[in-house]
């Protein structure tokens, strides 16, 4: 899941006019990288979450919240 400001940045750091591919990865995630902007966790087995209506994601943070707090722990 990203924040909306990550966006603003694949127009600084992609050329959109560019006939070459361009991977996310190499793109976006060194600089967020470089600005501490990243952070992974462990999903558990068996845990999904679409993430597709407002509704859905605010059910997928308050889980990710819980599951947060558990691996602090």
């Amino acid at each position: 899941m990203f924040e909306p400001k990550v966006y603003d940045l694949i127009p600084k750091r992609v050329d959109m006019g560019s006939e070459k591919a361009v991977e996310f990865e190499n793109a976006i995630l060194p600089e967020l990288t470089k600005q501490r902007k990243v952070y992974a966790m462990v999903i558990p087995k068996g845990v999904w979450c679409p993430v597709n209506t407002l509704k859905e994601l605010e059910k997928a943070e308050q889980i990710f919240r819980v599951l947060h707090r558990e691996s602090l722990d």
